[in-house]
């Protein structure tokens, strides 16, 4: 017969858990904190260098050499990717949910932070200025700006991460404190770019700004979870990905800057801009989602007019613009790499 001393004290250790069980579980949750800080730091590199540096908005030697810059804009498109990715992912509402997320970050960047879409001061931006102006609002240059944030700010970045670490493309890399957390860097941000630019829209185009991004966000959450899962087709050459990206990011530049020097009346340039994305969109659903070379072929097209510009810009004084393309071709080709000994590796299994 066992004594009762002895039987409470197996009793105590059946209730109690077991140190090796938590000290697992414990050692499995810093794994997985390590495992997703990879890409969340890359998350907060990629989208400042293509959209300030890449883009030529800001010279490479000023965004290196001023860490306000450097700091300031990574972690401002960072955090705007972040919370576009992973609210995309909670939401179920894949790229397009993120393009759209990353349209209203767009526009809280560019209507609330920097009022470029109602400061007809800006003129040196973009010829876009001031060529469609109603009722206060650069309707045309506003339309060009979401846009351009979505795609190369918001979208590509994701991607770009996305195939560098494909073991983790479907899985959150934050918790909801790091959403706040990046909600509230947007937010303070957004709040200093307010006061760097002196610029006061009305009340009511402020308002409209605002309007504007909650509709952004609404369509991204009531979006149809079928845009999630499409049957890409298996007979689309990588090249001709390649051609297609290449092709949009032309058309987009070409109606962004080359149409308002020759007088193209602003509602072709809108209806152009708005058929290129409708277009590109339609194309990627049907033959590239789901496909990661496919997609590394579809943002190397997308990348490639930028690249090109970087070189002439060298020429045009914003010295290493040059460098900065070379390092852009430099992550391409060790991308495809990395995705070719993958796709390898999957194909042996």
């Amino acid at each position: 017969m066992i004594p009762a001393t002895v039987r409470q004290v197996w009793v105590r250790a059946a209730l109690l858990p077991s140190p090796s069980t938590s000290t697992s579980a414990s050692t499995t949750t810093a794994r997985e904190r390590q495992r997703h800080l990879a890409p969340v730091i890359a998350l907060f590199v990629i989208p400042g260098f293509v959209a300030e540096v890449l883009s030529g908005a800001t010279p490479p030697a000023a965004y290196v050499l001023q860490p306000n810059l450097l700091i300031g804009y990574s972690l401002y498109y960072g955090s705007g990717a972040l919370l576009a990715r992973e609210l995309a992912l909670r939401w179920r509402r894949g790229w397009a949910g993120a393009l759209l997320l990353g349209a209203a970050f767009g526009t809280i960047e560019e209507g609330l932070g920097t009022k470029i879409f109602f400061d007809p001061n800006r003129v040196e931006l973009s010829p876009l200025v001031n060529y469609a102006v109603v009722g206060g609002v650069q309707w045309l240059f506003a339309c060009q700006l979401v846009i351009y944030h979505a795609v190369f700010s918001i979208g590509l970045p994701i991607l770009l991460v996305e195939l560098t670490f494909p073991a983790q493309r479907h899985t959150l890399w934050v918790t909801k404190r790091g959403l706040v957390a990046a909600f509230i860097c947007v937010v303070i941000l957004t709040f200093a770019l307010a006061l760097v630019y002196p610029y006061q829209p009305a009340p009511g185009e402020s308002l409209l700004a605002l309007l504007l991004v909650a509709a952004f966000v609404l369509a991204a959450r009531l979006l149809p979870v079928s845009w999630r899962t499409t049957s890409a087709s298996s007979r689309v050459r990588l090249s001709y990905c390649s051609f297609v990206g290449c092709i949009a990011t032309t058309c987009f530049l070409l109606l962004s800057f080359g149409a308002p020097s020759i007088g193209v009346p602003p509602v072709i340039i809108v209806l152009g801009l708005l058929l290129t994305v409708t277009l590109t969109v339609r194309w990627v659903r049907r033959h590239v989602d789901g496909q990661s070379l496919r997609m590394w072929s579809l943002v190397g097209g997308l990348l490639t007019p930028w690249v090109l510009l970087a070189f002439v810009q060298e020429t045009r004084g914003h010295t290493g613009s040059s460098l900065v393309g070379v390092v852009a071709v430099v992550y391409l080709i060790l991308l495809r790499r990395r995705l070719n000994a993958a796709t390898l590796f999957e194909s042996l299994r």
